[in-house]
């Protein structure tokens, strides 16, 4: 089956802008859009970059590159200019010329927050199998393919590698149908190569406010990250996750920050099935949560 590359292209570009103190700020990503998309296929690259970066916990805000400036802080941000039409209107069979899919930019060895997307080499690579497809789901797939090639390349930028992952969407080539399948995420060990880069910085989380307390803070965890609609309401387990509760024994932070890393990918797919929100605890949650669990959480 063909495949494309998603090759690093070199750029005379300077950088934009580097990682700044924060907590829980988000990943902003400003996008110059050569001719706008239609808001189909616009919410489906949203949905679908946001479900593959959600098992480390990263927020996503987007932004029109060209507008009013905005005085928010953001930790870290990136630029990306989708070339061509991001669409899959006049969908037809046509002749495919080789070229990479995305690239992102370099200067002196150094990746910048600088992504290109080029959506008329997406259209051709996809649409064969687009117009096989029901045409009222084509604006859904053809942005999810979008996702997956931004996401590649944002890989290159937060991960600080030029280099690619063995498999998922860090593999150096992808085939149309890994394009446009339901499922296709990260590679474990892309996510922990994610997780020790530039995003370090964005990956605390905010708690509500009013919640003092490791106890209260704990509960507060619990719930927000979603934890007890597979571990159950009090910890105890459940057909769909194992039980968090010690039973009498004392629990230890870093025993279960390990186990919640050994299963992200697993967790998170759980919590796309059953569909609800779910977010990866950072180690202070971890510590709160193993208070409350220890104490008991009704």
């Amino acid at each position: 089956m063909r495949k494309y590359l998603v090759c690093l292209a070199l750029s005379a570009l300077s950088a934009l802008s580097g990682i700044r103190d924060g907590s829980g700020a988000p990943l902003r990503i400003y996008t110059d859009f050569q001719r706008d998309p239609t808001g189909g296929v616009q919410s489906s690259l949203e949905r679908e970059l946001a479900s593959l970066v959600a098992p480390i916990g990263l927020r996503l805000e987007w932004r029109p590159l060209v507008g009013p400036a905005s005085s928010e802080a953001s930790a870290a941000l990136v630029v990306v200019t989708f070339k061509g039409r991001c669409d899959v209107t006049g969908l037809e069979p046509r002749h495919l010329e080789p070229g990479a899919l995305a690239w992102t930019h370099i200067n002196d060895g150094i990746i910048l927050p600088f992504v290109d997307v080029d959506c008329d080499r997406l259209r051709d690579f996809t649409q064969a199998k687009l117009l096989q497809m029901d045409p009222r789901f084509r604006e859904q797939l053809y942005g999810r393919a979008m996702a997956r090639v931004l996401g590649h390349e944002l890989y290159h930028v937060f991960a600080e590698t030029r280099h690619h992952g063995k498999g998922g969407v860090a593999q150096p080539a992808f085939t149309t149908g890994e394009l446009l399948s339901e499922h296709f995420d990260f590679a474990e060990k892309e996510f922990r190569s994610l997780l020790s880069g530039k995003l370090r910085a964005l990956l605390s989380f905010r708690k509500p406010s009013g919640d003092k307390g490791p106890v209260r803070s704990g509960r507060a965890d619990y719930a927000v990250n979603g934890c007890g609609a597979c571990h159950g309401a009090g910890g105890q387990g459940t057909q769909w996750a194992p039980a968090l509760r010690g039973s009498g024994k004392t629990l230890d932070p870093n025993v279960l920050t390990t186990r919640f890393e050994k299963k992200r990918e697993d967790m998170f797919r759980r919590s796309r099935d059953l569909k609800f929100d779910w977010l990866f605890p950072s180690d202070e949650e971890v510590r709160d949560i193993v208070t409350v669990l220890s104490t008991g959480l009704e």
